[in-house]
């Protein structure tokens, strides 16, 4: 294998995931999750648009985080579908 793409897209930062691959540029890390200034589950900053990678991985981590108004909005289908069609399917055919 030459390049890899993982994209993750449930509630939560897959910060582990993240970590392991940071300085990584053959793995396209994507994360589409709740966010709420870092105050969401796993809490902190590393879910942040600002974390893109490091060294020649720098850019390979893209985040895209939901910051919700209130603790009990949600995120629906149409959201997903949208961020999916116009930002993350873009990218992985660039990674291709």
């Amino acid at each position: 294998l030459k390049k890899i793409a993982i994209f993750d897209w449930d509630v939560h930062h897959g910060d582990s995931t993240s970590k392991i691959f940071y300085d990584d540029p053959d793995v396209l890390f994507l994360s589409l999750h709740r966010y709420d200034d870092g105050k969401f589950y796993p809490l902190g900053d590393f879910g942040g648009m600002d974390k893109l990678g490091n060294g020649k991985g720098e850019g390979f981590n893209l985040n895209f985080p939901w910051n919700l108004p209130h603790k009990y909005y949600n995120i629906g289908d149409n959201e997903y579908i949208y961020a999916i069609e116009n930002i993350f399917l873009p990218i992985l055919r660039e990674f291709q």
